[in-house]
């Protein structure tokens, strides 16, 4: 799953930044969808880590990932 939304980046002019969670291919399809035509990468960034999920059960494992991308259409 990723979202997007227009921002202006970093140089002031307009720009969409797109996050997502599970897999960068979420980012990827979603600027080609704003993009059809191409698009640059302004500003890009991931991060993973262990998450600890504890409930009535017991406790779960599970790998968090969160990446972001700043993109301007061609």
């Amino acid at each position: 799953m990723a979202t997007a939304a227009r921002v202006k980046g970093p140089d002031g002019l307009a720009a969409i930044s797109i996050e997502c969670r599970r897999d960068e291919s979420y980012c990827l399809r979603e600027a080609q969808r704003a993009c059809p035509q191409g698009y640059l990468v302004i500003d890009a960034g991931a991060r993973a880590g262990d998450v600890v999920f504890v409930h009535s059960q017991g406790a779960a494992l599970a790998t968090r990932y969160e990446a972001r991308m700043i993109i301007r259409c061609q």
